[in-house]
């Protein structure tokens, strides 16, 4: 019987845990993906990629509500170049990262954990 009690006092102080560390980083995380073609607009692909592989952030259209500006570019470059180019800025228009990779998965990755970091930080 108190075996029963004390696993039910310990089911609730989880669920308190997990509810006040949810609370504590509670605000939505957006990002604005854009690119420097003519439009300005990103390739779908790209959105896909980040909806799949950072399912923490909110991709938006809007760069008003956006904390963060991320920049792709696939500059067409050959075979065993870094064709994906990225650049990754804050809220400020402060850049916190810029690389090239391979893929836009790997792009994609080093954005996400750019701005996972940027996250913490603050």
């Amino acid at each position: 019987m108190k075996t029963r009690y004390l696993v039910l006092a310990l089911c609730v102080a989880v669920l308190c845990l997990c509810s006040y560390s949810g609370a504590q980083s509670g605000k939505t995380v957006r990002v604005l993906i854009t690119s420097s073609r003519a439009n300005g607009s990103a390739r779908p692909e790209t959105i896909d990629t980040f909806l799949k592989r950072c399912p923490e952030v909110t991709v938006t259209s809007e760069r008003e509500r956006a904390d963060y500006t991320m920049v792709h570019d696939d500059t067409g470059a050959g075979m065993g170049r870094n064709p994906q180019k990225i650049a990754v800025f804050n809220k400020a228009g402060d850049v916190i990262h810029s690389s090239s990779a391979k893929t836009v998965k790997g792009a994609v990755d080093a954005a996400c954990r750019a701005i996972r970091e940027d996250v913490k930080k603050h």
